[in-house]
């Protein structure tokens, strides 16, 4: 294999265009990548643990309270007979956000423009999130706090004058 490598790297400094085409053609076509297949492999048998232990009542009420699965992990899961609670959380949700996303929309209006924005401003971050939830890298869904935000001068900040 390192030979067949070495190969391949000459072929693409040999050539001024770089034509990955004959490189690539020179790679053995062994299927999938070791990393992808070891990253599939966890995440299904993480969800086969998670529908497991949803039979077991005091599981499946944290569950309900903890954050659930995205849109897209929920769809892997197929018609969701065996365990209907994924999908239920995620329909209740989705409900919510839309509801939040409906809000942040009302309170651009200039009629309202009053009323202060509330938890539903970061709606967005979150409905990204609750789609697919590989969005963040699995990290939280939620704006960076003021403190790690850009900075923005204020009259009082000395750096504004």
């Amino acid at each position: 294999m390192a030979g067949r490598l070495r190969t391949v790297g000459a072929a693409l400094g040999r050539s001024a265009r770089r034509d990955h085409r004959k490189a690539l053609a020179l790679l053995p076509r062994s299927g999938r990548c070791g990393g992808c297949t070891a990253w599939d492999t966890a995440a299904r048998r993480t969800l086969e643990l998670l529908l497991a232990g949803l039979a077991d009542r005091p599981t499946a009420q944290r569950y309900q309270a903890a954050h659930g699965l995205c849109l897209h992990h929920v769809l892997t899961l197929g018609d969701g007979l065996s365990a209907p609670l994924p999908a239920e959380v995620l329909q209740a949700r989705l409900g919510v956000l839309a509801w939040e996303l409906a809000e942040v929309q009302r309170k651009h209006a200039w009629a309202v423009r009053y009323e202060p924005a509330g938890t539903e401003a970061a709606a967005w971050w979150r409905a990204a999130a609750l789609l697919d939830g590989r969005v963040f890298c699995g990290g939280p869904a939620m704006p960076l706090p003021a403190s790690q935000a850009p900075h923005q001068a204020t009259q009082d900040d000395p750096r504004s004058a």
